[in-house]
């Protein structure tokens, strides 16, 4: 914003200083004869007056440039350009991308971080080698069961759970 209003300011001062503003008389008065091109020979014009010229005619490109790094350049913008490479090459050229492997793995055994959805270390999906222990109550429930009720087992309204503790009633 700084160099616009810099640049604003210098193109003012530049042409009130070289011929100053003309009288305002009417549009037709402005624009008569405007596709008359003034041709002077370069000996005529004082260096400073060229180099002021140069400056101003200049600063458009040179600022419009400082404009497409700012913002032409960002990530987001990278990223759209990628999107239209893209689309250009497999909807137009209709050359196919290359196949990309079923898991995001290099040929190094590297995990790719691409997608991090993916990601899973094998040694998370080895079997759980830890043994469950049961509590004895649970031991001599289950050994009664086995070796004194050899009928039928126990129905799901004979087996009650109160107070964290496991009863088991008899059934007929």
């Amino acid at each position: 914003m700084v160099s616009v209003t810099a640049m604003t300011v210098f193109v003012f001062a530049t042409y009130i200083t070289e011929g100053g503003l003309g009288p305002w008389v009417s549009w037709d008065y402005i624009h008569d004869d405007w596709q008359r091109i003034d041709v002077f020979e370069k000996e005529i014009v004082p260096q400073t007056q060229r180099d002021r010229f140069l400056v101003t005619w200049y600063m458009v490109p040179f600022t419009s440039v400082i404009f497409f790094s700012f913002f032409g350049l960002g990530q987001e913008a990278r990223e759209e350009y990628i999107k239209y490479v893209r689309f250009v090459k497999t909807r137009i050229f209709r050359i196919k991308p290359k196949e990309q492997p079923v898991l995001p793995v290099s040929a190094n055994g590297e995990v790719n971080n691409a997608n991090p959805a993916i990601v899973v270390p094998l040694a998370t999906l080895e079997p759980l080698r830890t043994p469950i222990s049961l509590s004895s109550e649970v031991k001599e429930v289950a050994y009664s069961m086995s070796v004194n009720d050899t009928s039928r087992p126990a129905s799901a309204a004979s087996c009650h759970d109160k107070e964290s503790k496991i009863h088991v009633d008899s059934v007929p």
